[in-house]
């Protein structure tokens, strides 16, 4: 099979955690890199398949510990939570439920987080290899410490329809979007700025809901598509 020539991709969680690393992927392949991110890095149907229209060289996934969709997912499926229809759910319990039924396990109740992501980890990257079949594929699993310290912070959420932008360059909007509103006083480093990144907005609109309903974030900043790249110094902080 001939050498793929199109974009790298990167695929993340939206936990502002994560936006260094995405930053330091997004980079490594490149100027023609694109990224997507949602709520625990899922893809839908409509997302894989606008990845493989771009016949990406290679695509690099990256879930991570202690990661709050999965948080929620896991007290959906335990009873404890008031959305058990939401998209994010059904997906990792199918995902689950395929797993332990595969290992003989149990029903999944009151499964350990850390237990619950490894097996996530593992059944998505299966899942995800034969999806892209022909396509270099690496899951970057990423070990993050709790935030300790961070709580005091307020959250924010960008929705950026451009994915072709870095973290740093949705950050540099973000603070400009927020200095135009609150005046220039803002500053973005003492934001925890977490990164939805889709092609279409509407794509996302369970991670939005999630974002506000369990995250409680009610900053949300619009990055629409076709906004120009900026580039300049940034510094992205974790």
């Amino acid at each position: 099979m001939p050498e793929l020539v199109g974009p790298r991709v990167v695929v993340a969680c939206m936990d502002y955690r994560l936006n260094p690393i995405v930053q330091r992927l997004a980079e490594a392949g490149g100027s023609e890199s694109i990224v997507f991110r949602t709520a625990g890095g899922r893809l839908n149907r409509e997302l894989a398949n606008y990845i493989k229209a771009k016949k990406p060289s290679s695509i690099s996934w990256v879930p991570h510990e202690d990661c709050g969709a999965l948080k929620f997912a896991l007290q959906q499926i335990n009873g404890q939570s008031i959305w058990p229809t939401s998209p994010i759910t059904k997906q990792t319990a199918g995902i689950l439920r395929t797993a332990l039924r595969s290992s003989g396990g149990g029903a999944g109740k009151d499964i350990p987080l850390e237990d619950f992501t490894k097996i996530l980890v593992r059944e998505g990257n299966a899942r995800l290899a034969v999806e892209f079949t022909g396509i270099k594929f690496k899951t970057e699993f990423t070990c993050l410490e709790e935030m300790k310290g961070h709580s005091d912070k307020e959250s924010m959420l960008v929705v950026s329809e451009n994915v072709g932008l870095r973290p740093a360059q949705l950050s540099d909007y973000a603070e400009a979007f927020m200095k135009a509103k609150r005046g220039s006083g803002f500053k973005i480093e003492e934001v925890k700025l977490y990164i939805i990144q889709v092609p279409n907005a509407a794509l996302a609109s369970h991670d939005r809901c999630l974002a506000a309903e369990v995250l409680g974030i009610r900053e949300i900043i619009p990055v629409l598509r076709g906004t120009p790249a900026q580039p300049r110094t940034h510094h992205i902080r974790s």
